[in-house]
């Protein structure tokens, strides 16, 4: 039921007053040259459906030629249209002195850490390594968590979901490829539960549409009203940041259901005091928005916020320390982030 998508691209995020905060800058200059990066070895890896005819290749070899020299083309005017925002905003830079320099000085980019999170806003995992799909980080943001709305919900709605940890576990015997773990800080009495990693069309087929009746503490979730079974097995107006999707309410498996028996969405509900369901991605496309940079951009994602990937620099995150630096005491930022590092752990 999933779908095999377009490539990704990221977007250049730019305030309504058209000034780009300073602390963000270099990170946008990053994600760019990912960006590209990514868009250099799709077209380098691409191959043409005959390997027996010469002439195709060759002429599929020139057209990749050209796409290679665009894509250069294209970081370098990027670029300059990055420099062009920072002068334009008259921000000083930390980092100004690199904006002369070639990729931006950026010349041994490595990545120190991967993490994936396969609930939105729910904690990530960080791994060694991981499979990059068309549409994100294999099993990233393939879940996510909504309300009575259909609305997806985010750390920005209840805080408390950073502390809710999923877990990959790969299984190639299972039918279902493996199993998505859900467990909860210890001291909140949640039971942990499973659901299946890859779920066939079958299995989703089976999926009810689930209504919450009980918004009370004590949630119960069931597949009946009034007597009524409900046959509608996939949600199609979710709604996220403007934008709609589909998905299905997640059952744990037959043969693993949580240790009291209840669904996981009542788990859920429960940990997080308010009615919720945990759904899984559906096979409808979402789009990605075109950008000024890439008016024909064709990438979809799943339940990220916007675009596929996400970058952060490490030098980012110490601008940020710096900027917080001088605001203590001010703004609600705490006297400990005078000397306290930002750790990136989820």
């Amino acid at each position: 039921m999933t779908s095999s998508e377009p490539h990704p691209s990221h977007e250049l995020l730019q305030p309504a007053n058209g000034i780009l905060p300073n602390t963000f800058l270099l990170g946008l200059t990053f994600s760019i040259t990912v960006l590209f990066f990514f868009k250099f070895r799709n077209v380098a890896s691409s191959k043409t459906s005959s390997d027996t005819n010469p002439i195709p290749n060759t002429i599929a070899s020139t057209s990749n030629q050209d796409k290679r020299m665009d894509a250069i083309k294209g970081i370098k005017q990027a670029q300059n249209a990055v420099k062009e925002t920072i002068k334009g905003s008259g921000a000083t830079l930390p980092y100004a002195d690199r904006l002369e320099k070639p990729n931006f000085g950026y010349e041994d980019i490595k990545v120190s850490k991967i993490l994936v999170h396969p609930i939105k806003s729910c904690r990530g995992t960080s791994v060694q390594r991981c499979r990059y799909t068309p549409e994100g980080l294999e099993n990233d943001r393939k879940w996510a968590i909504i309300d009575e709305k259909h609305a997806v919900i985010t750390a920005r709605d209840i805080a408390k979901m950073v502390l809710v940890t999923p877990k990959v576990e790969v299984d190639e015997s299972s039918p279902y490829g493996g199993f998505l773990r859900i467990s909860f800080p210890k001291d909140s009495g949640s039971e942990e539960f499973v659901v299946p990693l890859k779920p066939s069309g079958e299995t989703l087929s089976t999926w009810k549409l689930y209504v919450i009746l009980d918004v009370n503490r004590s949630l119960s979730i069931t597949a009946d009203t009034n007597g009524t079974t409900l046959q509608m097995r996939r949600i199609d107006d979710i709604s996220m940041w403007g934008t709609s999707l589909d998905g299905y309410i997640c059952e744990t498996p037959p043969l693993m259901p949580s240790a009291s028996g209840r669904s996981p969405s009542t788990i859920l509900s429960e940990y997080l005091e308010k009615p919720v369901q945990l759904v899984y991605k559906g096979g409808r496309p979402r789009p990605c928005d075109k950008t000024s940079l890439f008016p024909e951009l064709e990438a979809t994602a799943v339940y990220q916020d916007g675009y596929p990937l996400l970058v952060l620099s490490e030098e980012n995150v110490e601008a940020v320390e710096k900027e917080l630096r001088g605001h203590v005491g001010t703004q609600g930022i705490e006297e400990r982030w005078a000397t306290d590092r930002i750790v990136v752990e989820r």
